[in-house]
Parts: C-alpha cells; sequence; structure tokens
C-alpha cells in the first residue's frame, strides 16, 4: 500500500532498532552480558509480532 511505500526506510529502521534495544546500548555503555539464544529468540520473536500485528494484535 501506498503508506508502507512512502515510510519503508522509517519503518526498516524502526524494525531493525526494536530489535536490537535495549540490549545493545546496555552492552556497549555498561558491558552488560549478552542474552542467551533462549532469551534472544524470545525477544526477535516478540519484536516481529508486535511490528507485524500491532500492540491489539498481537499474540499472548
Amino acid at each position: 500500500n501506498s503508506y508502507m511505500k512512502k515510510n519503508a526506510e522509517k519503518l526498516a529502521v524502526l524494525f531493525c532498532t526494536m530489535l536490537k534495544e535495549p540490549y545493545h546500548h546496555l552492552n556497549v555503555l555498561i558491558n552488560a552480558p549478552l542474552k542467551n539464544k533462549k532469551e534472544q529468540k524470545e525477544h526477535v520473536e516478540f519484536v516481529v509480532n508486535v511490528f507485524l500485528n500491532g500492540i491489539n494484535g498481537s499474540k499472548a
């Protein structure tokens, strides 16, 4: 749709930021430990679900 075309770059940046934060800054700024694979997977699944379905359409 036209909204997606008009805002594709902004949406891509937003999605990538949602994926890496807050863990990237915590690790870089205060050397916080990295999340384990399970925690990373859960975070990615959460972000993808929210990004694709919105807050109200998110799966519990």
